[in-house]
Formats: structure tokens, C-alpha cells, sequence
């Protein structure tokens, strides 16, 4: 559990007994819900954020991850293409919207998703890892392993 999401969490949570509402506030407890494991709850708390920001792109992402974990695909890209259209250079739209590519097994466009990624931030260490498993699934160790590498020197705790 990542203590600065709790603690985020709980002044959130604070501030919405207190009677403030803002799509942060709701986007801060959807992704400590799915940290939590509890995917229903999320969902309705990026769904309160989208009543009240609609193009969030944050709570738009938040909402696609709780999509993709129930197999929700086509859905969760919709979300994601709707994040990237209210913030093209929003990385954790491209990021997860090459995770549900690959839930679904569409690696070429999973790797597209990535490779856009590491152009608008080359320090992300998901998006290269996301690449090297598709090289390495594909048989390209020399790629696979240059950006395993990238991802290890940017997150040395990679998976």
C-alpha cells in the first residue's frame, strides 16, 4: 500500500465530509479504492469525478483501468481515447491504453501505445517494460532487452 495514496486519501475523503467536491478529490479515493483491490468502488468514484469533470483525463483513466479489469475493453479504450483527446500528451492514458491492448492481445497496438509514451516521457519505466515483453514474446531479444534495460535504470524494482 503506498502510504502518501492513503494519507491522500484520507484528507480527501476529510474534505468531502466537509462538504467540498472536486473530480481530484474523487479521482484521489478511486485510485486508493483500486489500490485497495476494490474495483467497484473505484468505478463509482471515478464515476462521481466524471459527473462533475466529464473530460477529466485522470478520472477518464482511473474509470478505464476499473473497464479493463473487467474485461470491459472496448469500453476502457473509449475512456482512454476520451482522456487523450482532452490531453494528448497525458501519458498514463497512452500507458493504460496499451495495457488494454494487451489484455486483449493486440501487441502491435499495444506497442504503438508505449512507444508514444516513451516519446512524450522517456523516463517511463512501464511503457519500455511493456516493450521488452512484447519483444521478448515476439522473439526480438535485442529490443526486448534495450528496453528492459531502460526500464530497470529508471525503476530498478521493474517486475
Amino acid at each position: 500500500m503506498n502510504p502518501s495514496l492513503a494519507s491522500a486519501a484520507a484528507d480527501a475523503q476529510r474534505a468531502l465530509n466537509t462538504g467540498a467536491r472536486s473530480a481530484d478529490l474523487y479521482s484521489t479515493l478511486g485510485w486508493f479504492a483500486l489500490q485497495s483491490g476494490d474495483v467497484e468502488l473505484a468505478q463509482q468514484q471515478f464515476g462521481h469525478a466524471l459527473g462533475l469533470s466529464p473530460s477529466d483525463p485522470e478520472a477518464l483513466t482511473g474509470m478505464a483501468q476499473c473497464l479493463r479489469l473487467q474485461g470491459q475493453l472496448r469500453d476502457a479504450i473509449l475512456h482512454c481515447d476520451a482522456a487523450i483527446r482532452a490531453n494528448p500528451d497525458y501519458t498514463d492514458a497512452w500507458l493504460e491504453r496499451g495495457f488494454v491492448f494487451a489484455s486483449g492481445g493486440s501487441m502491435p497496438s499495444a506497442k504503438a501505445c508505449y512507444q508514444k509514451v516513451i516519446d512524450i516521457d522517456p523516463a517511463q519505466a512501464a511503457a519500455h517494460a511493456g516493450i521488452a515483453s512484447i519483444m521478448a514474446r515476439d522473439g526480438d531479444s535485442a529490443e526486448g532487452r534495450a528496453h528492459a534495460a531502460q526500464a530497470l535504470s529508471v525503476d530498478p524494482h521493474n517486475a
